[in-house]
């Protein structure tokens, strides 16, 4: 070999290698990257700030959806959307874009954004099943509320377009790629408004990424996840409403084609929010299964993607402070209450509701006050349909027991043993909450101790009630006025997911053209959707119209 040819071989192997050193760099920082658009407003960090979910559990794919990827979908499947139109992003599905967004680039209230391994992805945040709206009228301004049922989001219509997208033969790159490119060019040409964050358009090196690995492996893990669930009926869900309990148990391995045809219609209303510290001691969900807000809350952060492996511990707990007490429901409007009829509505109440659901105002209860809220009523008392409380298993609740195994480091301590206690216990003084504060930032999150399975329904406190319709843990019942009605009388049938309001009756618009135009159909004569139960003399559906009437006012401003 001549000096010549070896000086070269030197220089090409010097540049390989100075080459692959820039490759491995970029790969170490591309592949360790992971950071959270962040949010100084804490408001908006329950809106928009991220759980974890987005990023995979040791350089795994993870959850989160690129966000090319997600705003490309709309628009490459327009035919599977509810109401088949490019351009409006997900707002078929009733999630909620504020004033200024443009759905096209946007995300709506409900999605947050995190770069992990070098692209920008989206999932899920808490506020995408606890942030409504109401208007005033038809032409009425939007109001949104954060901490309220999501009453206009149809999780499972959603949860049918993946499924669709993920399965359809235009799923690939060769599509998806020239769309995202198309929207880029839009974005780029939009006179859009300044936003925390937008995504950068794809470089070379992420365009070649999707073309060869990305877009495939996006599908493959949107089949994979959601073929888990195809035990599920979507279409049986509706606006506002979720099955909380039977996602879960696939998830966990449970084996669901041979699951009783009574744990399969566990559909229920998104709770509220609002008020955590009143809850703190009190048996949550519908069905009472757990008396601590932190596995309350940790638990359905599972549906955002926070599991042990991914969770952001601080976003979360940032989160849960602001509804610690900071979040509270908006009033009733004052000019729509009769204020003549307040004092007899707060007899009646007293009378007939304050036993089970305490005082309009948080703590709701007292020590020795003799109020039931917060503690289960069996179903043979309330009668109630019984298909949410048979969803939840014994087996389930004994498998949610392991989940977060191993945390924290230190169970054993004393500090923390003490915190697994705390947690069900009632704040009632200032040094109560200071302990539980302190016992939280060294133990949380704990391995889940406090599931069970329980015979009836929670007695839940009525904070902020007028925006918790329709009414019952299934959503069977569409205002307050029918809930005071005996059950041959209150509607079979009518609409939900339509935002305007109805002051008189308290609840939604639920019926006529535009409910039924913008609404969806719910059936209280199918599986788990029964209007019956909560009636008799004690729960006052034998009062008198002009009592009624009086009740009704007074909880208007709850």
């Amino acid at each position: 070999m001549t000096f010549t040819a070896r000086r070269w071989l030197t220089w090409i192997g010097g540049v390989t290698v100075v080459f692959l050193a820039i490759a491995a760099i970029y790969a170490a920082v591309r592949l360790t990257d992971d950071t959270a658009v962040a949010y100084d407003d804490v408001r908006d960090h329950f809106k928009y700030g991220s759980t974890g979910g987005e990023r995979g559990w040791k350089r795994q794919l993870g959850f989160g959806v690129p966000y090319w990827i997600w705003v490309a979908m709309p628009e490459l499947f327009p035919d599977l959307l509810p109401e088949h139109k490019t351009g409006q992003g997900y707002t078929s599905f009733g999630m909620i874009y504020e004033d200024g967004k443009d759905p096209r680039f946007d995300l709506p209230i409900g999605m947050s954004m995190r770069r992990t391994m070098g692209i920008d992805r989206v999932y899920f945040t808490c506020s995408v099943c606890h942030t409504g709206t109401y208007r005033d009228g038809a032409n009425g301004a939007r109001h949104i509320v954060l901490g309220m049922p999501a009453n206009t989001f149809n999780f499972g219509r959603l949860a049918q377009f993946l499924s669709g997208s993920a399965k359809d033969w235009r799923f690939q790159s060769s599509y998806m790629l020239p769309k995202i490119a198309e929207l880029a060019d839009a974005r780029s040409r939009a006179a859009l408004p300044a936003a925390q964050y937008r995504p950068s358009t794809m470089g070379a090196i992420d365009r070649l990424a999707f073309q060869y690995v990305g877009v495939s492996l996006m599908r493959d893990q949107l089949i994979s996840l959601l073929g888990r669930l195809d035990f599920i009926d979507f279409g049986k869900w509706g606006p506002g409403r979720v099955d909380t309990f039977d996602p879960p148990k696939a998830l966990l391995g449970f084996r669901m084609d041979t699951a009783h045809a009574e744990e399969l219609n566990g559909v229920a209303d998104f709770p509220s929010v609002w008020n955590q510290k009143a809850r703190k001691g009190m048996w949550l969900h519908w069905d009472g299964n757990n008396c601590s807000v932190d596995e309350r809350n940790l638990s359905a952060g599972f549906g955002t993607g926070a599991t042990p492996a991914t969770i952001d511990r601080d976003a979360v707990k940032r989160i849960a402070d602001w509804l610690w007490e900071p979040a509270q429901p908006p009033p009733f409007p004052a000019d729509r209450v009769r204020q003549d009829r307040l004092n007899r509505g707060e007899t009646i109440y007293r009378e007939y509701c304050q036993t089970c659901h305490g005082t309009a105002k948080a703590p709701f209860r007292q020590p020795g006050d003799g109020t039931k809220v917060g503690q289960v009523t069996p179903l043979e008392s309330v009668k109630t349909d019984r298909h949410r409380l048979d969803t939840y298993t014994p087996e389930l609740a004994r498998a949610q027991g392991s989940l977060y195994a191993g945390y924290p480091a230190d169970a054993d301590s004393a500090q923390c043993r003490e915190y697994v206690e705390d947690v069900c216990r009632p704040v009632q003084t200032d040094a109560d909450v200071q302990r539980y504060r302190a016992l939280r930032d060294r133990c949380y999150p704990a391995r889940f101790q406090h599931f069970r399975k329980t015979n009836g329904y929670s007695n839940m406190p009525l904070d902020g009630l007028w925006l918790r319709a329709p009414y019952l843990h299934n959503g069977s019942v569409p205002t307050l006025r029918a809930l005071l009605d005996p059950q041959p009388m209150r509607p079979a049938v009518f609409y939900i997911g339509y935002d305007v309001y109805d002051f008189d009756n308290v609840g939604f618009v639920t019926a006529g053209p535009e409910a039924e135009k913008r609404g969806w159909r719910l059936d209280t004569s199918m599986p788990g959707n029964g209007n019956g139960g909560h009636e008799g003399r004690e729960y006052g559906t034998q009062l008198s119209r002009d009592d009624k009437d009086s009740l009704i006012e007074y909880l208007k401003g709850f």
